[in-house]
């Protein structure tokens, strides 16, 4: 597909293949539900999914941005935070807490990874 040969393109494909993964996760989770950790774990992952599929799909209908490199790097930015955020409430004690930390440090370490190396493909 041409809209896929561009870095915009790549970028969307990335956030609507991870999306996916982790909707199929949680769809496949329902048939034997983990405990709390597990449930939070997915749960959030879920929410993220919904949230980076949107991204993505914006990613596709919208014009595209002026500045793609400001605009990962603001996002690798809000990445760190995401993690730290993720970190904190792994240190919380009830298990639904930490499943939920667990999983803002899995998204956040992963979008990253990808803002991070998509930035660096802009110069």
């Amino acid at each position: 597909m041409a809209a896929f040969d561009t870095l915009l393109g790549q970028l969307v494909a990335v956030l609507f293949a991870w999306a996916l993964l982790w909707l199929a996760a949680l769809t496949a989770a329902t048939v034997r539900p983990p405990g709390e950790w597990g449930r939070a774990f997915l749960v959030m992952n879920g929410l993220w999914a919904v949230i980076d599929g949107g991204i993505a799909w914006y990613g596709l209908v919208a014009p595209p941005p002026a500045d793609l490199a400001t605009l990962l790097k603001v996002s690798a930015g809000l990445d760190v935070l995401y993690v730290l955020a993720g970190v904190a409430l792994l240190t919380r004690r009830p298990a639904r807490l930490k499943g939920f930390g667990a999983a803002v440090v899995v998204q956040g370490a992963f979008l990253l990874v990808v803002d991070v190396t998509f930035w660096l493909r802009t110069g």
